[in-house]
């Protein structure tokens, strides 16, 4: 009389990851391989995940470029005896994104994972200089890594100051800022 050890081999790759994010922000998102349970299984033979979304600006990389600055990748390979490979993906332009991650042997069901990614910077525009008593209209306008202007994804207070704390702002619609 003897034991058996019965593993049970991954029949899915499972993606992970930041949603939502800053456009040009360099997230990191994790494949994990699992059993018909949801469990995570160790690959019995490496599994190379290719990756895909669909936007013409985002962009995979290598796990260790924190910055996303190095040579894109298309895939990422968990290997035999371990369970997980985590990879990069950066967008500079605010959208809505489907990553998708496909077994390239084809024998594994794949994933996808919608992520959002919003904008980076608030940016402010009118009339410099002004005049002591100028009463000048500024406009708050949120823009992506690529300098498009997007929307926020949630409202979001703006904090206005005028470093001197001698200045008053006024409603858009009080033209005379007389409040």
């Amino acid at each position: 009389a003897g034991t058996l050890a019965v593993g049970v081999a991954p029949d899915r790759i499972d993606l992970t990851g930041t949603t939502p994010s800053r456009s040009g922000d360099c997230n990191i998102y994790t494949i994990t391989s699992q059993d018909e349970q949801l469990n995570a299984a160790n690959a019995v033979t490496a599994i190379v995940a290719n990756l895909a979304d669909n936007s013409g600006t985002g962009q995979f990389y290598a796990a260790a470029d924190t910055t996303c600055a190095g040579a894109a990748v298309t895939s990422a390979t968990i290997a035999v005896g371990t369970n997980n490979i985590t990879f990069r993906y950066k967008d500079n332009v605010a959208e809505a994104v489907q990553l998708d991650t496909t077994d390239a042997g084809a024998a594994l069901i794949g994933d996808s994972l919608n992520i959002v990614i919003g904008p980076r910077t608030l940016n402010i525009t009118g009339t410099t200089p002004i005049r002591a008593s100028d009463c000048s209209l500024y406009t708050v306008t949120s823009k992506d890594a690529a300098a498009n202007t997007a929307n926020v994804l949630s409202a979001t207070t703006v904090n206005l100051t005028d470093g001197t704390g001698t200045g008053i702002f006024y409603a858009a619609a009080d033209t005379t800022c007389t409040g």
